[in-house]
C-alpha cells in the first residue's frame, strides 16, 4: 500500500518532500487506514482494509487511473474525514482541492443533522413529558367520575415502581391491563403508546416514566 501512496505522491504538492519524508509519510497513512479498519469490532469493517488493498494493486497495475482512484478511495473512507483529508494531502493540486472541499461539506452537513437532532429530541423529550401528563389527568378524571380512585391511585403505584425499579415495563404493562381493562379498555389502548417498541403493543415508546 505504501507503493501506491508513493507513486500519487509523486505528483502531489508534496512532490518538494525528500523521498525519505514521502516514505515516512506513506507509511504512516497506510497504518493508520489498517489500524482503523482491520482491529474494528465490527465485522463489516474488517474487509475495509483489504478492499482497501485491492484499490491498490487495481492502481500499481494501472487498471484504474488517479481519478478512479480518488472515487473509490472516498466510497471506502466514506465518513472518515481525517483520513480522508490526509488522503488529499497526497493528490495533485486540483483532486485534492475538489477532495477537501467535499471533505467540509460533508462535515458541516454531519453537524448540522447532528444540532436538528438534538434540537428534535429535546423537543421530543418535552412532547413526551407534555404527553404523559396528560394521560395522567384523564386517568385521574376518569376513575374520580366511577367513584374508583384507588385504581388511580393503583396505576400512580404502578409507575412509581417502575421508576424505582422494582417493575419492569412488562410488569407495569401486566398492571394496568389488569387495573384498565374492565373499565377503560380505550385508557389501556392508549397507554401502549407510551409502552417500548420491543414489548408487543402498538405504542410509539413514548417515556413512560415521564408520568409521574
Amino acid at each position: 500500500m505504501a507503493l501506491l501512496i508513493l507513486s500519487v505522491l509523486a505528483e502531489s504538492r508534496l512532490i518538494n518532500w525528500s523521498l525519505s519524508k514521502r516514505q515516512k509519510f506513506a507509511r504512516r497513512f497506510d497504518h493508520a487506514v489498517e489500524e482503523n479498519y482491520e482491529d474494528d469490532a465490527v465485522e463489516g469493517d474488517k474487509k475495509t482494509y483489504q478492499q482497501f488493498l485491492d484499490v491498490a494493486a487495481d492502481f500499481k497495475q494501472q487498471l484504474i487511473d488517479i481519478p478512479g482512484l480518488v472515487e473509490r478511495v472516498k466510497v471506502l473512507l466514506d465518513g472518515e474525514w481525517g483520513l480522508l483529508s490526509t488522503f488529499a494531502l497526497m493528490l495533485p493540486a486540483d483532486y485534492a482541492s475538489r477532495l477537501e472541499e467535499e471533505v467540509l461539506v460533508k462535515q458541516q452537513a454531519e453537524r448540522e443533522k447532528a444540532r436538528i437532532l438534538r434540537a428534535h429530541g429535546d423537543t421530543m423529550t418535552q412532547t413526551g413529558i407534555e404527553l404523559a401528563l396528560a394521560y395522567v389527568r384523564k386517568v385521574k378524571t376518569k376513575y374520580s367520575e366511577l367513584n374508583q380512585v384507588h385504581v388511580y391511585h393503583a396505576f400512580l403505584g404502578a409507575i412509581n415502581m417502575l421508576k424505582s425499579g422494582e417493575k419492569s415495563y412488562a410488569e407495569v404493562q401486566s398492571k394496568v391491563a389488569s387495573l384498565f381493562e374492565a373499565e377503560s379498555p380505550e385508557l389501556l389502548e392508549e397507554f401502549c403508546m407510551f409502552l417500548p417498541v420491543a414489548l408487543p403493543s402498538k405504542g410509539s415508546g413514548v417515556d413512560l416514566q415521564g408520568m409521574t
